[in-house]
C-alpha cells in the first residue's frame, strides 16, 4: 500500500493535505500489523523517498537506516509511530492553512483540496481495485448473508468520506468508478488459503512477467499474489521487428508469463519471451494464455488446403521451451491434445464466475421490483448455436445451484437455406415466452451471430435478454460494440477482460475481471495443487433446501 501510494503521488510537487492525512492513517495502522511489518533495511530503503516527500526535510528525518523493534519502518529514521502520525497531521494542517490563505489572497473560489486527481481518491481507487481479492473477484470477508442486498456491476458513483483531525472538517468526495471491471460481491467458490503469504515467502524462486497484450491482467494478478511484475522491455525496431530484453535474473526460477495471443504480434512476442527466458536458464516456464488465438482453426475443412493453426501455435510454444500452459475458455477443449504429453495444459472456465455475477444481478432486480420471496425468477439459458450447448449447460448448472430454482435450457440452430452459403436463419429450439434469457457464447468478434440470436430470442417472447461471452475479440471490428449498444433488445453483454480493448466500451458492455481466477490458478500450479477444483461452489452460499 505504501509503495502504491508513492507511485501515485511522486510526480506531484504539491501533495495535498488529504493525501498526507490518509497516509498518516495508513502508516500508523500498517506498522502495527504483524503481516505488513517488515523490519528490514531493504523495506526502509524502498520507502525512503516516500517519507522524504511527505515530511519537511530536516536533520531529524535524514538519519541512516536503523534496526529497532520499537520504531516504525516507514522511513529511514527511528521515531515512533505516534510521533510520525502527529508530524504528518501537523504538516497537513500547515499545508491546508497556507493553501486556503493563498486562494483567499488571489480571490479564487475555494475548492475542496480532496479533489486533487492524484491524491486521496486515487489512493482509495488503487486500494479498492487491488485489495485482498479472491479469484472470483470479491474482498476477503465477503460471503455472509448480509451481503445479499448489495447490488453488483452497476456504474453508479462511488462516494467516499474522509475525516482528518488536523483539518477539523469532514469532506465528501463523489467521483466515477475508476476501475471499469465488474466483480461478484461474494466469494462463491473454493479458495486455497494464504496465497499471498506462500508466494511472498518464495519470491526468490518465483517470477511473473506480462506481455503487452495482457499488461492490464498481469499487473492485477501480481497485485493479488503480492509480488511485482518482472522487468522486461518489449518494443519494436524501425523495421517492425520485435525487440525484447529481460532485465531480471531468472536463473533457477519458476517463471509465469501472462499473454494473450489475439494478434500475430502478440503471438510472436509471447514466443520470444519464452525463448529469452529459456536461454536465461529459467528452471520452469509456464505460459498463462487468457485468450488462445487461432483456436478456431482446429481442423481442416473437407476439400480445402489449409493448416491446423491451433496445433501449429502449440508446436511453436513447445519449440520455444514452454513447460506448462494455462489457458482460459478454449474454443474447443480438444486443443489441449495438440500439445505433447510432456507439456500439461490446464483449462480454466470463467463461466461459473459469470453465472454468479448474473445471479447477483437478478437478485438485485428482484428486490428492486419488490417481488415476493417465493416468486421464481423464470430464467432460461440459451446457447448461441449448436456448438455452445455444452458450455451453456455448465452455466445453467451453476446458476441453478446458486438460485435454488429450476433454470430452463434452449438453443439456437443455424439453419442455412438450401444452396446458399454465408447467410443463415436462426431457429430457436425451446420456449422462452415471458422468461429472462441469458445467451451464452465463447467469443464475440463481428457480433453478427450474437445480434441475430438476441433479436430471435426477444421476438420469441422473452421478457429480457442478457448475454455472456468469455472473449471480446473485436480487433479491427471497432464498430462491434456500437452495434451491440444500438440493439434495443439487449439489456447488457458481459465479457471477460481476457483481451485488451483499447477503445472505451458503451454502457451495455461490461467486463468481468478474471485476474483473481488466474492468480488462484498460478498459485495452485506453483504449489502443485489441483486446478480443476477452482470452480467448486462453497456450501455456505448454496440456498437452504429446507426453505
Amino acid at each position: 500500500a505504501i509503495m502504491r501510494y508513492h507511485l501515485l503521488t511522486r510526480k506531484n510537487a504539491a501533495v495535498t493535505a488529504a493525501s498526507l492525512a490518509s497516509a498518516a492513517h495508513f502508516f500508523g495502522g500498517a506498522t502495527n500489523s504483524n503481516e505488513e511489518n517488515h523490519n528490514t533495511c531493504t523495506t526502509e530503503k524502498k520507502t525512503k523517498n516516500l517519507h522524504l516527500l511527505l515530511l519537511p526535510t530536516s536533520s531529524k528525518h535524514t538519519s541512516h537506516c536503523e534496526s529497532s523493534s520499537t520504531s516504525s519502518t516507514v522511513g529511514c529514521n527511528s521515531i515512533s509511530n505516534e510521533e510520525r502520525v502527529q508530524e504528518l497531521r501537523e504538516y497537513a494542517a500547515q499545508y491546508h492553512a497556507s493553501l486556503l490563505a493563498e486562494r483567499k489572497n488571489n480571490k479564487e473560489e475555494i475548492i475542496a483540496i480532496y479533489d486533487h486527481p492524484k491524491s486521496l481518491q486515487a489512493f482509495y481507487s488503487a486500494m479498492e481495485s487491488h485489495s485482498n481479492m479472491n479469484y472470483d473477484g470479491t474482498e476477503e470477508g465477503h460471503g455472509t448473508d448480509d451481503d445479499d442486498d448489495t447490488s453488483s456491476g452497476n456504474n453508479s458513483d462511488v462516494v467516499a468520506t474522509s475525516s482528518s483531525e488536523s483539518v477539523g472538517e469532514s469532506v465528501t468526495v463523489a467521483t466515477k468508478k475508476s476501475n471499469p471491471y465488474v466483480t461478484t460481491q461474494r466469494m462463491y467458490f473454493v479458495k486455497s488459503p494464504n496465497i499471498r503469504e506462500n508466494i511472498r515467502s518464495r519470491s526468490d524462486e518465483f517470477a511473473l512477467f506480462a506481455c503487452p497484450s495482457s499488461m492490464h491482467l498481469g499487473s492485477d494478478v501480481g497485485s493479488l499474489l503480492g509480488i511485482d511484475l518482472g522487468d522486461i522491455d518489449i518494443s519494436a525496431f524501425n523495421d517492425g521487428e520485435v525487440s525484447l530484453i529481460v532485465n531480471e535474473v531468472v536463473r533457477g526460477k519458476q517463471v509465469y508469463i501472462v499473454g494473450s495471443t489475439d494478434s500475430v504480434t502478440s503471438t510472436f512476442e509471447l514466443l520470444l519471451v519464452i525463448s529469452a527466458l529459456r536461454r536465461s536458464s529459467a528452471k520452469r516456464i509456464t505460459a498463462v494464455i487468457p485468450y488462445y488465438g487461432y483456436a478456431r482453426q482446429d481442423r481442416k475443412v473437407m476439400g480445402k488446403r489449409e493448416p491446423i493453426a491451433a496445433q501449429d501455435v502449440a508446436n511453436m510454444l513447445e519449440e520455444m521451451g514452454v513447460d506448462r500452459v494455462i489457458c482460459m475458455e478454449l474454443h474447443n477443449d480438444s486443443v489441449r491434445g495438440f500439445f505433447q504429453p510432456k507439456v500439461p495444459v490446464d483449462h480454466l472456465l470463467p463461466g461459473p464466475v459469470a453465472a454468479a455475477f448474473f445471479h447477483e444481478e437478478f437478485l438485485a432486480m428482484k428486490k428492486m421490483s419488490k417481488q415476493e420471496q417465493g416468486q421464481a425468477l423464470n430464467l432460461t439459458v440459451v446457447a448461441c448455436h449448436e456448438g455452445q450447448v455444452a458450455r451453456a449447460s455448465e452455466f445453467r448448472k451453476v446458476l441453478q445451484k446458486l438460485s435454488g430454482e429450476d433454470v430452463q435450457m434452449a438453443f439456437i440452430s443455424k439453419s442455412r437455406p438450401f444452396g446458399k452459403t454465408g447467410t443463415y436463419e436462426p431457429v430457436l429450439v425451446g420456449d422462452v415466452t415471458g422468461r429472462k434469457c441469458i445467451i451464452i457464447d465463447d467469443m464475440v468478434n463481428t457480433g453478427h451471430t450474437l445480434n441475430a440470436a438476441i433479436d430471435q430470442v426477444k421476438e420469441s417472447g422473452a421478457d429480457g435478454v442478457w448475454a455472456w461471452a468469455a472473449h471480446g475479440v473485436f480487433g479491427n471490428q471497432s464498430s462491434t460494440p456500437d452495434k451491440l449498444q444500438q440493439n434495443e433488445n439487449l439489456e447488457f453483454l458481459l465479457l471477460s477482460n481476457s483481451v485488451k480493448i483499447e477503445r472505451p466500451l458503451p454502457s451495455k458492455i461490461r467486463q468481468l475481471s478474471v485476474a483473481p481466477l488466474l492468480a488462484e490458478a498460478i498459485a495452485r500450479a506453483y504449489r502443485n495443487e489441483s486446478i480443476s477444483t477452482i470452480s467448486m461452489i462453497r456450501k455456505e452460499v448454496l440456498p437452504d433446501k429446507k426453505n
